[in-house]
């Protein structure tokens, strides 16, 4: 759930000031809400500040804000769109294949030379 910096300030017990350099230096990841304003998610809190968040936000319990999610989630749903017809393109280009059957080559008898030849006959005479 996204809040306010105000609400993660009165949450954490931090000053604004210090949930921002937080932010700055990479400690604590901000997020936006769909009008602009500058957010943080309440599980960004909890992994940074070990907030007990069912305690600090019993009335919020249960309430989704959607804050910038729901744009988040069209564009995977287009993402998601757009690899099904990919998977359907690909999938009929290799219908449209033809198999080619693996024939090895055989190999070449070798042709044995003269020395080969009398030493075979001189061992079938013996």
């Amino acid at each position: 759930m996204l809040v306010t910096i105000t609400e993660a300030s009165r949450i954490t017990g931090k000053a604004r000031k210090t949930i921002y350099a937080h932010a700055k230096s990479g400690k604590v990841s901000l997020s936006k809400f769909n009008d602009g304003r500058t957010a943080i998610d309440t599980s960004e809190l909890d992994r940074v500040y070990k907030i007990d968040l069912q305690k600090v936000l019993p009335e919020k319990q249960g309430k989704v804000t959607l804050g910038n999610s729901d744009s988040k989630l069209d564009l995977l749903l287009k993402k998601i769109g757009s690899l099904e017809n990919e998977i359907k393109y690909l999938r009929e280009e290799i219908s449209s294949l033809k198999l080619i059957e693996y024939k090895p080559n055989e190999m070449p008898v070798k042709k044995t030379n003269e020395v080969s030849n009398l030493m075979a006959k001189l061992k079938s005479k013996l």
